[in-house]
C-alpha cells in the first residue's frame, strides 16, 4: 500500500533542499526595500531590543524571525522557507483530520505556487502569516478554541489585516456558541501595549506610532479586480479551477451538514473572501495599498485547502485509488510547471539593486568608502556594510530637507535614489542639485530605463558635500 505520510516528507525535504540551494546562490532577492527592512529590523533587534516593539516591522513577525536574521539575509529567507515546510505539515494534518485520502499533492500546491515560492527569496511576512492562520483553523478544527484564540491575536502583529479575520472569527464565535473566550482575541494587543507602554513610556503606542497615517500620497490606486486579475499568473489557473470546485462543492455539501464543507466553508473560503476583498478595496479607494502582488501569498494555503478538498471529491468518484493518485501527479506536473514558467531561479539582481551596487562599487574604486554615507536605500546599507547604527560612519535620510546641507557635515557622500529618497525620504532632487554645498560626482542609470513610485524614471545621483 502506498505510505503517504513517507511521501508527503520525503517529497517535503525535497523540495526544500531544492529551493534552499537556489536560496543560498541566488545574488537578488523579492520583496525590494521592504525585505531589506524587516531583516534590518530583526538583525539589529538582538542589539538593540527597542526593534522588538517596531510596528511597521511586526513585533510578532520580529520575534519569530530574529534568531534567523543573525546569520544574515540568507538566513531570514530560511526562515521564510522552514515556515513553509511548516504550512505544508499543517495542511497534512488538515486532511488527516478530515481523513482524505490524497493528500501528498499538499506539497507542490504549497510550494510550487510562484508567488508563495517567491516569498522564500524574500525577508517579508506573508508566510509567517499564512503559517499562524494554518494553525489557528487547525487549532479550531480540533477544538482547541482557547489556543487557538490566543494564537489568532498575535496574528495583526504580522499583518494589520489580520484584524478582519479576528471580525470574522468574532462573528463566528457570536453565532454558534458565545463564551468568555472571545476575550482572548485581546491577549496580543494588550500584551504588547503593556510590555510596549512600559518600554515606551506611552501605553497608547499601537495607536500613536500606526505606521501607515498619512500614507496616501505615496501610493495610488486602481482597479476593484485588481488582485482577482493578478491571480491567474501569481497563484496560477491550475489552482484557482481546483479551488473553486472545491468552494463550490463546499456550500453544497455544507446545505447537507457535511463536516468538512462546513469547515471549508467558515475557516477556508470566507477568510479568503474576506482577506481579498479588504486589500481590492483598499487599492480601488487608494488608502495606503501599493497594489502589491505579493499579498497574496499569504491566502495560498487557504487555496491549497480548497484544492485538496476538490481533489479528494474527483478521486472519490473512481474505485481504483490509483486513478486518484493519477489524477493528483497530472495536477503537480501542471502545478511545477507553472511555477518553472514564472518563477526564474536562480533569483537575479534587480535594475534597481544593480544600480546601486554599480554605485557601491564606484565609492570603492574611487576610495570614497571612508567619507560619512547618507543614503535612503536600504540595499546601500547592504552593498557598503553600513551599521545605521553608528552615525560616524553613515546617516540614513537627511531630515533637513529644505536645508540639506545643515544636517550633512562636509565632506560626506550622499546617495540619491529615485524611489526612496522623494517618497519615504520626502527629498526633492532639486533640493541637493541646485545647493552650493553639493557637487554631484555621478548619476547612475539602470541598464533596461523604468520607472518607479511617482512614475519617475529611475537613477542615482551621487552627491559630495563641498566645505563652504
Amino acid at each position: 500500500m502506498l505510505d503517504q505520510r513517507k511521501i508527503s516528507y520525503l517529497l517535503l525535504v525535497a523540495a526544500s533542499v531544492f529551493i534552499g540551494y537556489f536560496i543560498l546562490i541566488s545574488e537578488g532577492f523579492h520583496g525590494g526595500g521592504d525585505s531589506l527592512a524587516h531583516f534590518r529590523i530583526a538583525k539589529f533587534s538582538l542589539n538593540h531590543p527597542m526593534y522588538l516593539l517596531d510596528h511597521w516591522g511586526k513585533p510578532f513577525f520580529t520575534l519569530l524571525a530574529f534568531p534567523f536574521a543573525q546569520i544574515g539575509f540568507k538566513g531570514i529567507q530560511v526562515y521564510n522557507l522552514f515556515l513553509g515546510g511548516i504550512s505544508c505539515i499543517l495542511l497534512i494534518q488538515i486532511a488527516g483530520h478530515f481523513k482524505w485520502k490524497i493528500y501528498w499533492v499538499t506539497i507542490p500546491l504549497i510550494l510550487a505556487t510562484p508567488i508563495y515560492l517567491q516569498e522564500f527569496f524574500s525577508g517579508l511576512t506573508e508566510v509567517t502569516f499564512a503559517t499562524i492562520l494554518l494553525s489557528v483553523l487547525l487549532l479550531q478544527l480540533k477544538k482547541r478554541y482557547t489556543a487557538s484564540f490566543v494564537l489568532l491575536s498575535f496574528l495583526p502583529f504580522v499583518r494589520t489585516e489580520a484584524v478582519v479575520l479576528i471580525a470574522w472569527f468574532i462573528l463566528l464565535d457570536l453565532l454558534e456558541k458565545p463564551s468568555w473566550r472571545i476575550l482572548l482575541l485581546l491577549t496580543g494587543t494588550f500584551v504588547y501595549t503593556v510590555i510596549g507602554g512600559f518600554a515606551k513610556g506611552d501605553f497608547l503606542w499601537l495607536m500613536n506610532e500606526m505606521p501607515y497615517a498619512g500614507g496616501e500620497h505615496i501610493y495610488g490606486s486602481g482597479s476593484l479586480l485588481h488582485y482577482i486579475n493578478l491571480m491567474p499568473e501569481k497563484i496560477g489557473w491550475v489552482i484557482l479551477t481546483l479551488s473553486a470546485i472545491g468552494i463550490l462543492a463546499a456550500a453544497l455539501n455544507s446545505v447537507k451538514h457535511e463536516t468538512a464543507g462546513t469547515s471549508l466553508i467558515k475557516y477556508a473560503a470566507a477568510p479568503l473572501a474576506l482577506y481579498i476583498g479588504f486589500h481590492s478595496a483598499m487599492w480601488f479607494g487608494g488608502r495606503v495599498s501599493a497594489g502589491l502582488p505579493r499579498i497574496l501569498a499569504a491566502i495560498v494555503p487557504l487555496l491549497a485547502i480548497c484544492a485538496l478538498y476538490s481533489i479528494n471529491l474527483i478521486s472519490n468518484w473512481f474505485n481504483k485509488r490509483w486513478i486518484g493518485h493519477g489524477i493528483a501527479l497530472m495536477i503537480t506536473s501542471l502545478v511545477v510547471w507553472n511555477a518553472y514558467v514564472h518563477v526564474e531561479l536562480p533569483v537575479k539582481l534587480g535594475q534597481e539593486e544593480k544600480t546601486l551596487k554599480n554605485v557601491a562599487d564606484y565609492i570603492r574604486a574611487n576610495n570614497l568608502i571612508d567619507h560619512k554615507i547618507h543614503y535612503y536605500s536600504l540595499y546601500s546599507e547592504m552593498t557598503l556594510n553600513l551599521d545605521p547604527h553608528n552615525k560616524e560612519q553613515c546617516q540614513q535620510v537627511i531630515h533637513t530637507r529644505d536645508e540639506p546641507e545643515r544636517n550633512v557635515e562636509a565632506g560626506s557622500l550622499v546617495i540619491w535614489d529615485a524611489h526612496f529618497s522623494p517618497n519615504e525620504g520626502a527629498m526633492p532632487l532639486k533640493n541637493l542639485i541646485t545647493s552650493d554645498y553639493f557637487e554631484l560626482l555621478e548619476v547612475f542609470e539602470p541598464e533596461r530605463p523604468f520607472t518607479t513610485i511617482g512614475n519617475q524614471p529611475y537613477k542615482v545621483y551621487l552627491f559630495y558635500r563641498k566645505e563652504i
